[in-house]
């Protein structure tokens, strides 16, 4: 969805303008099919697709308009891992109880990161956006991802990615980069997020900057254990089915970096004032503030 207020909340990832005028080219109901949005600073223009504007920095968005079959093995690597996830354990029952499992997982980060009523939230890494659900409907959502809706460039979506059931904005563009302006959210989201970016000290400080003073950091990360034990045996199970059916690699291409519980704790701490830490299903919950003398 693209209405004004979401365009009051950019800024141009190029010369970073605040002010856009938008061109709609083709439209069916609600939903802007084709058009583009320029800045008013620089001129540079950036297309509108299905309602998700390509606000990708320069250089990247070159390499997705020159070499779309470059997502194509990500296409197929997410495609098998999420297969696999499906199939591992045999039966569509057990495929739903794990469905489930990881609803409760993201209803319960919601909760534990508590955003409150009519807050404007950005997704960061947001895949198809289907988190929103789970927000106060009084909340706006915002969402980016360098896969605009979850799809890869020349795509279709992957089986099994939720899709949201309420309106949604989202944007294609990367941590590193949001085009967003200074101090434009009262929440930020990194839902494991970090160890799948190029560099995750960069989205940590992107985060800082497009969040409000005051404002909340929410991640919920995956991280390494140093000892056998912990993981328990249900992990060294999905570790073994891991192996035998091949999506352990699938997995390792899609994973960047691997922090463990401190380091992770640290790197937050390092940009934002921790609030409070928790678990939930093998991953760490930090729930995070801009400090408010901060910038």
């Amino acid at each position: 969805m693209i209405d004004q207020d979401l365009i009051e909340l950019m800024a141009c990832p190029v010369c970073g303008g605040e002010q856009f005028r938008l061109r709609v080219d083709e439209q069916e109901g609600e939903v802007i099919v084709e058009g583009q949005l320029t800045c008013a600073r620089c001129q540079r223009w950036y297309r509108v697709i299905d309602d998700i504007p390509a606000m990708m920095p320069e250089g990247l968005a070159s390499s997705l308009r020159a070499a779309d079959s470059a997502w194509e093995p990500w296409r197929e690597t997410m495609e098998e891992f999420l297969i696999w996830r499906e199939d591992a354990w045999g039966t569509p029952e057990a495929a739903q109880e794990r469905r489930e499992r990881a609803l409760a997982m993201h209803r319960a980060f919601i909760e534990f990161v508590a955003p409150a009523e009519g807050s404007i939230c950005l997704d960061i890494g947001c895949g198809t956006g289907h988190v929103a659900d789970l927000l106060p409907q009084s909340c706006r959502y915002v969402g980016i991802d360098p896969l605009p809706g979850g799809r890869a460039p020349s795509a279709g979506l992957p089986r099994y990615m939720p899709i949201p059931q309420r309106e949604v904005s989202l944007i294609q563009g990367v941590g590193e980069h949001p085009p967003f302006r200074d101090r434009a959210f009262d929440v930020a989201l990194l839902m494991g997020t970090l160890d799948h970016s190029h560099d995750p000290v960069a989205v940590l400080e992107q985060a800082r900057r497009v969040l409000r003073p005051g404002g909340t950091l929410g991640v919920l990360q995956g991280v390494t254990h140093p000892d056998e034990e912990r993981v328990g045996l249900g992990g060294r199970l999905r570790g073994l089915l891991s192996r035998m059916t091949g999506a352990g690699e699938a997995t390792r291409r899609t994973h960047l970096h691997e922090f463990s519980e401190e380091g992770l704790t640290a790197l937050v701490a390092e940009h934002f004032t921790i609030e409070r830490t928790g678990e939930h299903s093998r991953r760490v919950l930090i729930r995070a503030t801009k400090p408010t003398d901060g910038e």
